[in-house]
């Protein structure tokens, strides 16, 4: 391990360490022959202990060289420590990667499109080189605050597991084993997930769409809860549509995300050089929409440093045996829920309640209300009938032994002068002519009748009960 002061093969001098993982570390340096800012970067001898990795380590010196643009990090030297561990010294980069900016809030879209067409410009490079890059990602892509006067410029970083298409030697470069799935694997293409051999440019084209689509919308298009219930989406469910998260977008600027996202690789883009274009005449034609934005409906979904932690730690590629690491995640983050306020179901709630028991209170006084009125119809009744006087001596009311006597068949037929009321009625008595008319007993009534009669000089005794609805108040 270095330390601050150390100096690396005679000419580069440890600064600070900027940053350690489980296959290496980075160090800012200088070149004291020259006086010049550097980056140091160290493969622990562990790792170095496994040709794979030392390949990839070298394939990232080599593609930089190769592809000679000023968009692809610069590396400026290559060497071996004692006990057999490497080092790689680069250009400083003074700045942040994309992810850092994606988490600050999703970009207006002409950031993006600066963004997104000097990303696409040191990619189209590296593709007419004959490499493909394979781990495209925010944590990939990083902006300088300044280069050469112009702010915002991007380097893009980091092409060890990159393929070459030209130039390999004896299979060297072909890093897709059998049952191996390289990159991060919210970035892979479709044909990445499937287990592809038969790679092209188009994945990196690919994983533009995806950066484009975090950078619009905070988030990436899938979400899952395991390593393989995300592969299964990739490699066989189109990303979901952008306006699902951003529904105000301009329709031609989702359309140009989509076509980069697009499933089968045949409706994809062709080429960065393409997309570039399309992204700059969109801008050119925007107008008030590029300098606004469009706001996403809520920040949902992984955040891009969930999205990208792998084995290795945050912003190492995965590299996921087929039909293993079944309960891998990122980060264990399932998706969050949308917030919402309390105080509109609150409201609705307090709202039903207080329905309910105003309904119940007028039920409860409609029911005592009916119960106080029958008892005082009774009371009334029987009031009238005690004060109803009754002339017994008058009535001529038939005595028992008439009312008891056997049936007399010759008694005479009913006046044909009778009333047609009292035909046929065995409880109406038979009036004698010349009597008084006797009384009808006031239990023969079929319903109470009230009468209109003097108040009752007391007032009855309450029923026990729940009271009258004047007792609630």
């Amino acid at each position: 391990m270095l330390n601050p002061g150390d100096v690396v093969d005679g000419k580069y001098r440890v600064v600070r360490l900027i940053g350690e993982g489980g296959m290496g570390a980075v160090f800012e340096g200088e070149n004291t022959a020259i006086s010049r800012r550097v980056a140091i970067k160290v493969l622990h001898a562990h790792a170095a202990l496994q040709d794979d990795t030392v390949m990839r380590f070298k394939r990232e010196a080599r593609a930089a060289g190769k592809i000679g643009n000023d968009h692809i990090l610069e590396i400026l030297d290559l060497g071996e420590l004692g006990e057999g561990a490497h080092y790689m010294v680069m250009e400083f980069l003074d700045g942040e990667p994309l992810s850092s900016r994606i988490e600050r809030g999703v970009l207006p879209p002409a950031e993006l499109v600066d963004v997104a067409s000097q990303l696409l410009d040191g990619l189209a490079a590296a593709h007419r080189a004959g490499i493909i890059h394979r781990d495209l990602k925010p944590d990939n892509v990083f902006i300088l605050k300044e280069k050469a006067g112009r702010p915002n410029y991007v380097k893009i970083i980091d092409f060890g597991i990159s393929k070459f298409h030209h130039g390999m030697e004896d299979g060297e470069m072909n890093m897709t084993q059998t049952g191996t799935l390289m990159g991060t694997p919210f970035y892979m293409s479709p044909e990445q997930a499937k287990g592809s051999t038969e790679l092209d440019h188009r994945i990196d084209i690919y994983a533009v769409g995806v950066i484009l689509y975090e950078c619009l919308s905070g988030r990436v298009p899938y979400d899952a809860n395991n390593f393989n219930e995300l592969i299964l989406k990739l490699a066989f469910q189109p990303a979901p549509p952008i306006t699902t998260f951003v529904p105000n977008i301009d329709p031609r600027l989702a359309e140009i995300v989509h076509g980069a996202l697009a499933h089968d690789r045949d409706q994809r883009y062709n080429s960065c050089e393409a997309l570039q274009q399309d992204l700059q005449n969109w801008l050119q034609g925007a107008g008030a929409a590029a300098q606004q934005g469009f706001a996403p409906v809520v920040d949902v979904g992984l955040t891009h440093a969930e999205t990208t932690t792998g084995p290795s730690g945050p912003g190492h590629p995965v590299v996921a045996p087929a039909g293993t690491q079944s309960n891998w995640s990122q980060s264990g983050i399932t998706p969050p829920i949308p917030k919402t306020s309390p105080v509109v179901p609150l409201a609705i709630a307090g709202l039903v309640v207080l329905l309910m028991l105003g309904g119940g209170a007028f039920g409860v006084y409609k029911y005592m209300s009916g119960k106080n009125a029958q008892a005082a119809a009774a009371e009334t009744l029987e009031t009238d009938a005690s004060a109803t006087p009754t002339d017994t001596e008058d009535s001529a009311t038939p005595p028992a032994s008439e009312t008891a006597a056997p049936e007399n068949t010759e008694a005479p037929a009913p006046s044909a002068s009778a009333p047609s009321a009292d035909e046929g009625d065995p409880k109406k008595p038979v009036a004698n002519v010349g009597a008084k008319p006797v009384a009808k007993p006031v239990a023969a009534k079929p319903t109470p009748i009230i009468k209109p009669g003097p108040k009752p000089a007391a007032k009855p005794t309450p029923k026990p009960g729940m009271g009258g609805a004047q007792d609630w108040y």
